[in-house]
């Protein structure tokens, strides 16, 4: 993934805001829970066109490095840090 994104371990949400322009390659690979399980992995590509000047709104995820925009904090919740 490119640096400062990531993947919600539990709800597999993809979270946070990149930190560095680039392009990336990033597989995904799925599986259900059959029994034996089907899977199916696919490969995109992210381009990031610019790393300058972001920051994280209100009420999104924050993680170490991460900036939140003026104002605002970087606060614990129980499942994830918010900015508010």
């Amino acid at each position: 993934m490119p640096p400062g994104i990531d993947v919600d371990p539990t709800s597999a949400e993809i979270l946070g805001t990149p930190t560095a322009a680039g392009s990336y390659s990033v597989m995904a690979t799925v599986s259900d829970a059959a029994s034996p399980p089907a899977q199916v992995s696919a490969t995109y590509i992210i381009d990031i066109t610019t790393s300058g000047g972001m920051c994280v709104k209100k009420g999104g995820q924050c993680y170490a490095n991460h900036l939140c925009c003026a104002g605002l904090q970087c606060v614990p919740a129980s499942t994830r840090a918010l900015c508010e």
